[in-house]
């Protein structure tokens, strides 16, 4: 009998190879991933994906209707979601995606041989055995909901009532380490592109369209704003550092809005709390779900749960692609 061995393998690639050359490998070879640069583009560009955010090349008739009508109406990027999380879309045949995705660029080497490797998450294309995280029995205080609470620290939970919330999307985060393989790319990742697209700059003419719904009457108004003040109004996103590491000067000079490490318990504020994964899965998402906000996860990892929790009955599943708006209408 044939014995799995891991002789002579090393824990990480050190110039020595990457994840995606090692994953497109693994790809069909009739997929985007396998051909050449042109033809990729090619495929993705008509295929039903269009890695810009747009679901729509007939940027004509969207100019036409936006003359014509008499209501201000957001272009049709601005409106986009997602109908599912990034985990179900097949990387092998929508290759760039892997640009956007730190996963693709992990330290640490994949493994080849037959040998079974158990896991709490993994993207599209891995053998990883799915099992579920201690965080999802036993987490640790940093990531458990209400702890305060729940010890009879205190008489008062921290979480609040829907209507007390903030009509605005919350997001605190750190860069993750261990994604630099090859080096260079750490700007397109998930919750950097996050950051910067929640707090970026725009000239004074850039406009964004905010659409509200009338609980009572059910009708839609829209309202064309400044991208700056549309922004300042639904979003209160950015990285947290610890000023006494000394990076977080790094962090602004590259043009990232960074604020002070917060409790987790800052995010029941808000009526929108995101949740970002990087190299592996968020290990917060349990806590998040048990809260009283709305969760908004972008994800390119499966996990145990992939198939019970649907989106768009128990979450919301935001698009995080290269030119995307900010993923909601508020």
């Amino acid at each position: 009998m044939h014995r799995p061995s891991l002789k002579g393998f090393a824990a990480e690639w050190k110039r020595d190879g990457n994840v995606w050359e090692a994953y497109r490998r693994s790809c069909p070879t009739e997929s985007a991933a396998r051909r050449l640069v042109e033809s990729v583009r090619s495929a993705e560009t008509h295929g039903s994906l269009v890695v810009q955010g747009r679901t729509s090349n007939k940027v004509d008739a969207v100019s036409t209707r936006r003359i014509k009508s008499q209501t201000v109406l957001p272009v049709t990027r601005e409106m986009t979601f997602s109908h599912d999380l990034d985990a179900d879309f097949h990387v092998c045949d929508y290759p760039s995606l892997h640009t956007l995705h730190s996963a693709f660029y992990s330290d640490q080497r994949s493994i080849e041989h037959l040998y079974p490797v158990f896991s709490p998450s993994k993207p599209s294309g891995y053998a990883d055995i799915l099992i579920p995280s201690h965080h999802y029995w036993q987490p640790t205080s940093e990531f458990t909901y209400e702890l305060e609470y729940r010890r009879g620290r205190t008489k008062v939970p921290t979480d609040m009532d829907w209507e007390l919330k903030k009509d605005a999307a919350y997001w605190r985060g750190k860069v993750t380490r261990g994604a630099d393989t090859p080096p260079g790319h750490g700007s397109s990742f998930q919750k950097q592109r996050l950051v910067k697209m929640a707090n970026q700059e725009a000239s004074a003419s850039a406009t964004k369209v905010l659409v509200a719904l009338d609980s009572k009457t059910a009708q839609l108004s829209a309202l064309a704003v400044p991208v700056l003040v549309a922004n300042k109004v639904t979003t209160d996103i950015a990285m947290a550092c610890d000023p006494q590491l000394g990076e977080c000067s790094y962090l602004r000079s590259l043009g990232y809005r960074v604020e002070p490490p917060a409790p987790m318990s800052d995010a029941w504020k808000h009526k929108l709390v995101l949740d970002i994964d990087e190299i592996g899965f968020s290990p917060r998402f349990p806590a998040l779900m048990e809260s009283k906000s709305a969760v908004v996860k972008a994800s390119i990892q499966r996990e145990f749960w992939r198939g019970w929790a649907q989106p768009w009955c128990v979450l919301l599943s935001p698009s995080l692609r290269p030119s995307s708006p900010l993923f909601f209408a508020h």
